[in-house]
């Protein structure tokens, strides 16, 4: 008899499980009472769905990278110049600037994952 697929799926799930569990009680012995309190917290199954969730779509590194290229060029070209002529500026130009070069780099990163059809590794 041929098992089906959904019950493979399973037994991967399983071992994958056990396999992570195995590492990660691991490197618990390694570890001291603060840093294992707080990995139990950090390796909860739904805390790391949250944070592969924001992974896949908020924190992808072309618009991370485009943001602080943005950042940057905007320190370089508007606080530079701010200073040197005495102007004060708020402080909330980075943010904006940031924003900015992350939607560019979302837009570029959805578009390129549009046209290839499948996922830049991360």
């Amino acid at each position: 008899m041929k098992k089906s697929t959904s019950s493979r799926t399973t037994i991967n799930r399983q071992k994958k499980r056990i396999a992570f569990n195995r590492t990660l009680a691991q490197a618990h012995t390694r570890m001291g009472p603060h840093q294992r309190r707080f990995s139990r917290i950090v390796h909860t199954r739904g805390l790391e769905h949250i944070s592969d969730g924001i992974g896949y779509t908020i924190a992808r590194p072309l618009p991370l990278i485009c943001g602080s290229m943005s950042l940057i060029i905007v320190v370089i070209a508007i606080y530079l110049p701010a200073k040197q002529y005495g102007y004060t500026l708020s402080g909330f130009e980075p943010i904006v600037a940031f924003a900015i070069g992350w939607s560019i780099g979302m837009i570029v990163d959805y578009t390129r994952l549009l046209i290839r059809g499948k996922r830049s590794h991360r």
